[in-house]
């Protein structure tokens, strides 16, 4: 399992800085990878579009990716506006994600 974690308002350089991490993640061939934005106050655009190509990426490298985020955090309401809500699993906690695995 890797964890990768965003905090603070998510704009500018971060998503691409993101997607970067994504993919080095991904080369190493995780079970399950898992991005802790539970402390991200704020996203853009950008982050929203990372957020679905970092999904995609997952997908294509047979990994489990999920969300650990509180539902009610402007990551879930930013990806539910776009009406993305439904690619990913969330999660509350980085253990929930863990036993879902």
């Amino acid at each position: 399992m890797s964890i990768l974690t965003a905090a603070g308002y998510v704009d500018g350089d971060t998503p691409s800085a993101i997607s970067r991490l994504v993919a080095d993640e991904l080369a190493r061939e995780p079970a399950q990878l898992v991005l802790e934005l539970s402390h991200t106050t704020s996203v853009d655009t950008a982050f929203v579009e990372a957020l679905a190509h970092a999904s995609a990426l997952a997908g294509e490298a047979d990994t489990s990716f999920c969300l650990v985020v509180s539902p009610a955090s402007p990551v879930v309401q930013a990806l539910a506006a776009a009406d993305l809500i439904e690619r990913f699993e969330i999660f509350t906690t980085v253990n929930e994600a863990k036993l879902q695995r």
